[in-house]
């Protein structure tokens, strides 16, 4: 399948987000090599099948320090190759190999959640909640990283910083609503307070 990209604005971008709602792995991975290829300043976020239809081979090592990727442990599963049972068993280990296969910073989704710069360092959130276990919500957290990436901040640090506040935006959440029943279009809004609060 070729994909032709015709982005008059790709000077002045400086993050994009590929992959949430996307359901065509052939054209979802079309257009994330093309992006791959053919974009050199946004930092690129890829999330669900843009980044499980993803090889090693088409990462463009130019771009190292411009890619996020944000999977659970099947999408993980998928790239690495292997069962979604020695992703879970193994999360660390698992975003390291793809952390430096890629290279990208990984943020390895999962009950505990872990963030993996290219080079290995590691960070591990325990602030997530199970009303973050709805559909979506992995959705709104690659928004959340775009957007501070667009706001110029260092791609692991704006990782780590968007999984702390997408785990703290389900605690809040849920303390006013319950665990359960919480909907995804709810977090966003819940960003500009937890923000506030991390202002010195």
């Amino acid at each position: 399948m070729r994909v032709w990209l015709r982005l008059p604005r790709r000077r002045t971008c400086d993050a994009v987000l590929v992959g949430p709602g996307m359901t065509d792995p052939v054209a979802v991975a079309a257009l994330t090599e093309a992006l791959l290829k053919r974009l050199d300043g946004p930092v690129l976020v890829l999330d669900a099948l843009a980044f499980s239809t993803l090889t090693a081979d088409e990462m463009p090592k130019r771009r190292t320090g411009k890619i996020v990727v944000t999977p659970h442990s099947g999408e993980m599963a998928t790239f690495l190759g292997t069962r979604r049972e020695d992703v879970d068993q193994a999360p660390l280990n698992s975003a390291r190999r793809a952390a430096a296969a890629l290279p990208a910073v990984v943020a390895m989704k999962g009950a505990e959640t872990y963030v993996v710069a290219e080079n290995g360092q590691a960070w591990l959130s325990r602030n997530g909640c199970i009303g973050l276990a709805t559909s979506g919500s992995g959705d709104t957290l690659a928004g959340i990283l775009a957007g501070l990436l667009a706001r110029g901040t260092e791609a692991s640090l704006a990782t780590a910083w968007a999984v702390y506040m997408h785990g703290q935006a389900g605690q809040n959440l849920s303390a006013r609503h319950g665990s359960f029943g919480l909907l995804a279009r709810e977090i966003p809004g819940e960003i500009p307070a937890i923000m506030r609060e991390l202002t010195p």
